[in-house]
């Protein structure tokens, strides 16, 4: 049975404290370079979390409008979109190790993407590795939890492993499908901050990509 390779995006494939750093500091010196990078980096990393909190993405439109609106200016969209999708900043982000290690698990099995957030945002944080991804086998939902049943009937006949630093979703992914091999990437913001969930272990846990590539190679 073929294998097919699904991973999340984000704290598994990208750095996304990263990411937010050179953003948010980037918005400072750019943007606001009126105010102090401190209080900037910190207004932003406010908005953002409230954001998540709400929706679970990261909505630059929104993001713009509640920044003007805590500034007390217009701030442009374009100004924050050329920021959130530059390209330097986002290459940056992309952990060192992954590139290299998705060309080899291409020579494993079919690799694709199931990601939570905007689809433009996301696709931007892939653009580098896109080539290596079977595009076909690329899904980024608003709500990755909804439409996991849906992507692992889809794929049924395939042997599929799955990638993602969100326990609960991995949990989630054995019960719906008990045959599919599940690994934690316990790296980013929530790595340490997830309970243990009774009875549940996954088959396997890595700290980088890299250690799951031979555990992949021999299943």
């Amino acid at each position: 049975m073929e294998k097919l390779i699904l991973l999340d995006i984000d704290n598994t494939l990208f750095d996304s404290l990263c990411y937010r750093k050179k953003l948010f500091e980037a918005i400072a010196k750019k943007i606001t370079p009126e105010k102090s990078q401190e209080e900037i980096e910190a207004l932003c990393q406010t908005i953002y979390e409230g954001h998540i909190a709400t929706t679970g993405l990261f909505d630059f439109k929104e993001f713009t409008k509640e920044f003007s609106k805590k500034l007390q200016r217009v701030v442009k969209e374009e100004d924050i979109a050329s920021l959130v999708f530059d390209t330097q900043i986002l290459k940056g982000c992309m952990y060192p190790e992954v590139k290299d290690v998705l060309l080899r698990m291409t020579k494993v099995g079919t690799v694709g993407i199931v990601s939570q957030g905007q689809e433009s945002m996301q696709r931007a944080k892939i653009k580098i590795i896109e080539k290596l991804l079977h595009p076909d086998k690329i899904y980024i939902k608003a709500n990755k939890k909804e439409a996991i049943d849906t992507i692992l009937k889809e794929n049924k006949d395939y042997k599929i492993i799955f990638i993602d630093d969100w326990l609960s979703l991995l949990h989630h992914v054995k019960q719906t499908a008990k045959q599919t091999i599940v690994i934690w990437s316990k790296r980013g913001r929530h790595a340490h901050g997830q309970l243990p969930i009774a009875g549940f272990e996954p088959d396997k846990i890595i700290t980088s990509l890299d250690q799951a590539l031979p555990f992949i190679e021999e299943i």
